[in-house]
């Protein structure tokens, strides 16, 4: 499962300035800044900004991190939840239970969007 707008979904917990985007720059505020309410791909702190949500998420469904690799979810019986930055490896006993997974995953997307 790839993950394409992963790093949208991080809040960003320090302040962040960009210059205005080409074709954006309105006229007379040329020295005006943007400042990011959100994250965006290519920004530093992004990736991290990204698994810290997902990993509040997912143990907030029951999952449980493992001690030896933090990026290696189960959640005891049916579901294996490997996360390689925005692309993940699911392994589980029965498509129900990849099902009700998917549409959990689908609440974080959709509370990433705010």
């Amino acid at each position: 499962m790839d993950v394409k707008t992963a790093f949208l979904h991080g809040n960003l917990h320090e302040n962040i300035y960009m210059l205005q985007p080409q074709g954006f720059v309105a006229e007379g505020k040329e020295n005006i800044v943007c400042k990011l309410k959100r994250s965006l791909c290519g920004l530093k702190p992004a990736t991290r900004e990204w698994y810290h949500k997902f990993d509040i998420f997912i143990q907030s469904q029951g999952f449980h991190r493992s001690q030896v690799n933090h990026c290696l979810y189960t959640d005891g019986s049916l579901i294996i939840l490997d996360l390689n930055v925005h692309v993940m490896l699911i392994a589980a006993r029965n498509t129900h239970a990849l099902d009700l997974l998917n549409q959990s995953l689908c609440q974080l997307r959709y509370e990433g969007s705010s």
